[in-house]
């Protein structure tokens, strides 16, 4: 994992030394290579669903109830599970700044995948976590035949799996008429739906997470989240965005982006126009 991080801060490197035309002396141009190679040193420790604070300026805000925080300074790494948002600062050529933060995600990615995917968040870049705190009941098959699990929460949509009579499932979260549960199959980890009239359940599940159908379930630190972006003010500088890079071989990996479900299986520059 050490080594993937190394890997895409070259390969950043690269792509953005290739939208460049300054001569070695561009004080901008040398505001960018020392800050990507000060980021390659400083986050060379970055470990799964952990963020590192690659290069100045930014600002991290911590969620709600978050353990002890420290993300303030350069080389600083922080567990994703803590971080409400991260502000970072666009190129400042003056102060010699230019924001850098990398994150390693697991995404949907399955637990016993050595790789994770790589994100790079450069210039004047705002992302802010949407994962919201987990949520979940245990209830159970009342119906007498088994009961079936559907991809979405309609009753001619694909069936992923049964649950049988009296069988105990885990509930994530709900239609908000409660019409629906989301529920995790025990045998593959994979969520779906089931009719709540189907089921046995405490009598009160406003607790659990509202979504609708089509939302995919999401419960990694920052695999959903809203990103905003801006021009840089030096044109001949790339515009601020981000990298995201998928591990090879594990198909598609996807992420919820400013409420859009993203499917990748690449290497992708994003930036909001």
């Amino acid at each position: 994992m050490r080594i993937r991080s190394v890997i895409l801060i070259t390969l950043l490197l690269v792509l953005i030394i290739s939208f460049v035309q300054a001569d070695e002396e561009d004080q901008s141009l040398t505001i960018f290579q020392t800050a990507l190679n000060l980021a390659k040193e400083n986050c060379i420790e970055l470990s799964r669903n952990q963020a590192c604070y690659g290069h100045d300026f930014l600002v991290a805000e911590a969620r709600p109830q978050a353990n002890p925080f420290n993300f303030t300074s350069v080389g600083d790494i922080e567990d994703l599970a803590k971080i409400q948002s991260l502000r970072l600062g666009g190129m400042d050529v003056s102060a010699g700044t230019w924001g850098i933060a990398l994150m390693q995600l697991r995404a949907n990615l399955p637990a016993s995948h050595p790789e994770n995917v790589t994100l790079v968040a450069f210039g004047d870049v705002m992302l802010e976590n949407a994962v919201l705190p987990p949520t979940q009941a245990e209830i159970q098959v009342r119906a007498q035949q088994n009961v079936n699990v559907r991809q979405r929460p309609v009753l001619s949509a694909g069936v992923i799996g049964t649950l049988k009579p009296q069988q105990t499932v885990t509930v994530v979260d709900r239609l908000e008429d409660s019409s629906w549960l989301r529920v995790i199959l025990p045998e593959t980890g994979q969520t779906g739906w089931v009719l709540a009239d189907l089921m046995s359940a405490p009598s009160d599940l406003s607790h659990l997470n509202v979504t609708d159908g089509d939302t995919p379930y999401i419960q990694e630190p920052m695999q959903a989240f809203y990103f905003n972006s801006s021009s840089n003010t030096i044109s001949r500088l790339p515009d601020s965005g981000l990298i995201i890079q998928t591990p090879e071989g594990v198909g598609e990996v996807q992420l919820l982006i400013n409420e859009i479900s993203v499917q990748l299986g690449s290497t992708v520059f994003f930036q909001v126009q």
